[in-house]
């Protein structure tokens, strides 16, 4: 489907940003990827759909997509290494809170759950994925920040319990205020990311983060047990510790409450 840049999307990002429209598209992703292996794609862009038919999340799933909510992803070309991507997650999903609770959500009420969605009362009503490719081990093509956020719809059937800013607030959120909001959160952080420095990141993200100190179901690819949460480190992985005393360093998980 061929995009169209409209001045009142433009208006809705930061200045020297721009912003394409598609009334449906396969997923924003997707579209992005292309945008950021053509020609002249040098400058920030966000991708936004009103739906998108062949939406993703992360390990390839399905990321349910129905009129109303924003769907939109982020390329850019930053001056950054492949090894500072490990921060970049956290970033986002402070951007991501930020963005909510200036929408109207009480900030004890969101959190950040790892490894990158943010909950509203416990419910996700926020996923990021993100993409990169890279020229070499020290530079980056580009990065793909790809944000689901539900406005008004949430899915009934998820693994890990949803809502929506319509369900938190009582009221609809419009799409153009939210990119708006999340364009100008995002541009912030990254502006003031300091690449050399995890730890006020760390710091930030742990003191909204969700089970940090309690209990939680660990499910990975080749196991499902329950531990503490104790952390993230350095790298970003998350720390826990078993029943019998063990400790363990988690890269790649779903995190869901015990029971």
């Amino acid at each position: 489907m061929t995009g169209t840049n409209y001045e009142n999307w433009e208006a809705s990002v930061p200045h020297g940003v721009e912003a394409r429209f598609y009334s449906q598209c396969s997923s924003t992703n997707t579209l992005a990827v292309e945008y950021a292996r053509a020609d002249g794609g040098n400058e920030p862009l966000w991708v936004v759909a009103g739906q998108q038919t062949d939406g993703r999340g992360r390990k390839g799933r399905t990321w349910v997509s129905e009129a109303g909510n924003l769907y939109t992803s982020l390329v850019f070309k930053p001056i950054i290494s492949p090894r500072d991507l490990a921060a970049l997650p956290f970033v986002i999903a402070l951007a991501a809170r930020d963005t909510v609770i200036e929408l109207g959500v009480t900030a004890e009420r969101v959190h950040c759950k790892w490894p990158n969605d943010i909950l509203v009362d416990g419910h996700k009503i926020c996923g990021i994925l993100i993409e990169s490719s890279a020229r070499s081990s020290f530079t980056l093509e580009y990065v793909i920040v790809g944000i689901g956020l539900n406005l008004i719809h949430s899915p009934a059937e998820a693994a890990f319990k949803a809502t929506s800013l319509k369900d938190s607030l009582g009221r609809a959120i419009d799409i153009k205020k939210a990119l708006s909001v999340l364009s100008h959160a995002v541009k912030r952080r990254l502006d003031t990311w300091d690449q050399t420095n995890f730890e006020p990141i760390r710091q930030e993200w742990s003191d909204a983060a969700w089970g940090l100190g309690q209990t939680r179901r660990i499910s990975t690819a080749d196991d499902a047990f329950d531990a503490l949460l104790v952390g993230i480190d350095g790298q970003g992985g998350l720390e826990v510790k078993l029943a019998n005393g063990e400790t363990r360093t988690i890269t790649a998980a779903d995190i869901f409450p015990v029971g």
